[in-house]
């Protein structure tokens, strides 16, 4: 009725609102919504002209916006499932969070939201034994995905009892293990329940120990398969595989294919994923005591998804610009 848009709320905030009113301080409001009928976009810090709004957008056809909604408009979701007294106490228990010493304030977008409430649905409803993957676009907060999941595969019940004991995530890069490990970290309250694995050892022991979420890197996760499918073969694991695709050339691919299969092939074309499961056939099928989540924003995880359609759920993550 008015012709204003999605993109004349944002640029009302960024010019009509002053940051320095105590409904509009940073940390007094958890989230800011621009909404019309079309778009959303979110923003938790407002700062004038600097204001940095994200979409909220559902993705339509693997792009940005949302999809046709033949019984209302496009953003009624906001109403009917975000603004929920369901959805907003999950949010507010289990998402939003302040940290980096209280400068940076986090809430989830929606398809963060979406895809780690569909794997916590689905694993609650089946169990152990099922195999992920999640297909995300890049700039899409897979780091903090992960950390939501980690933290609430451990909290996860059914009958009055833990549905996973333990959550290893596995990265393939230095750089990658120290991003997933500050993300993951700064995430909990406890700070024991958190273990980063920097030497095979560590991560013995802190299996062994019944540590909460494990942190380590695909080099030295091949050290406790074995132990997973015999010494703890009464536990359950999940199992996050985070940017197992790039292993793909070079060096790193000479040890990452050296950990897991105890030697190199240079012509050899398998994933990470691939070789992981290769290695996990014995406990997985004596056991079956693992849930496996992969994670990949590379071409071949179509592929990959295609190679195990028959036991793997494929759920896609895309930033909804």
């Amino acid at each position: 009725m008015t012709k204003q848009n999605v993109e004349d709320a944002v640029e009302q905030y960024k010019t009509d609102r002053d940051p320095r009113e105590a409904i509009f301080q940073f940390k007094r409001c958890l989230v800011h919504f621009a909404i019309d009928d079309q778009q959303v976009k979110f923003c938790t810090k407002l700062n004038s002209q600097k204001s940095w709004f994200l979409p909220f957008n559902k993705g339509f056809n693997d792009g940005a916006g949302n999809p046709p909604n033949p019984s209302g408009i496009k953003t009624d979701y906001m109403w009917k499932d975000i603004f929920t007294k369901t959805q907003l106490t999950n949010i507010l228990e289990n998402y939003a969070q302040v940290v980096d010493k209280g400068s940076k304030q986090i809430f989830p977008r929606y398809h963060q939201l979406a895809v780690v409430n569909a794997l916590l649905k689905d694993v609650k409803e089946k169990g152990i034994g099922q195999r992920y993957l999640i297909q995300h676009s890049a700039g899409s907060g897979k780091s903090n995905s992960i950390a939501w999941l980690a933290h609430q595969l451990i909290g996860l019940e059914k009958d009055g009892q833990n549905i996973v004991d333990s959550v290893v995530v596995v990265t393939d890069r230095r750089n990658l293990d120290d991003q997933i490990k500050n993300t993951i970290k700064q995430f909990t309250e406890v700070r024991s329940t958190v273990v980063h694995a920097d030497h095979s050892n560590d991560l013995r022991q802190a299996i062994d120990s019944g540590k909460k979420i494990i942190i380590t890197t695909i080099q030295k996760f091949p050290y406790i398969l074995e132990s997973l499918g015999t010494e703890h073969k009464g536990r359950k694991f999940a199992i996050i595989i985070d940017e197992a695709h790039s292993s793909q050339s070079g060096r790193t691919a000479a040890k990452m294919n050296t950990a897991l299969s105890g030697q190199y092939d240079p012509d050899d074309t398998k994933s990470t994923e691939d070789l992981i499961y290769q290695r996990m056939l014995p406990s997985l099928s004596l056991q079956c005591r693992q849930i496996q989540i992969h994670s990949g924003a590379h071409p071949q995880e179509v592929l990959y998804a295609q190679r195990y359609a028959s036991r793997l759920t494929d759920y896609k993550m895309s930033s909804g610009l």
